[in-house]
């Protein structure tokens, strides 16, 4: 698999949701709507964000554990979605 460098921001609004931006030029390439349906996981060192019937995201990781991301994300969405 062929991974594309990005930057990545976690938003917490009332709606969270992810962003990434290319690092070269700054532009933002999208963004992932994190909802109750949404399924984030850490698979072989990754940090996957899987939207239902759309588009299974891999993040690789190179300044923080893909870890931590991981428990952020679900922490942001358990309190602002009852995200279990």
């Amino acid at each position: 698999m062929i991974y594309k460098l990005r930057n990545m921001i976690l938003y917490d609004f009332e709606i969270p949701k992810l962003e990434y931006f290319d690092p070269n030029t700054g532009l933002k390439k999208g963004q992932i709507i994190l909802d109750r349906n949404v399924i984030i996981e850490l698979l072989k060192g990754q940090f996957n964000v899987d939207v239902p019937n759309k588009k299974k995201y891999y993040f690789k990781e190179c300044e923080h554990p893909a870890q931590l991301w991981v428990d952020k994300v679900k922490e942001i969405m358990k309190r602002r979605l009852n995200y279990e």
